[in-house]
């Protein structure tokens, strides 16, 4: 399941899907928000 952060980065081409579905499996794994699962993967950086 996709959040909406994840598909507003999706659709601003920020992060990939590939991106986005690891990120989803770092959030399962080790709780927390999808944010901060991209921050973790090195995908985005925190403001």
């Amino acid at each position: 399941m996709s959040s909406r952060v994840g598909n507003l980065l999706l659709k601003a081409e920020m992060i990939t899907e590939d991106q986005l579905s690891q990120a989803e499996e770092h959030r399962q794994q080790n709780g927390g928000l999808i944010g901060s699962a991209l921050v973790s993967l090195g995908y985005i950086e925190a403001a």
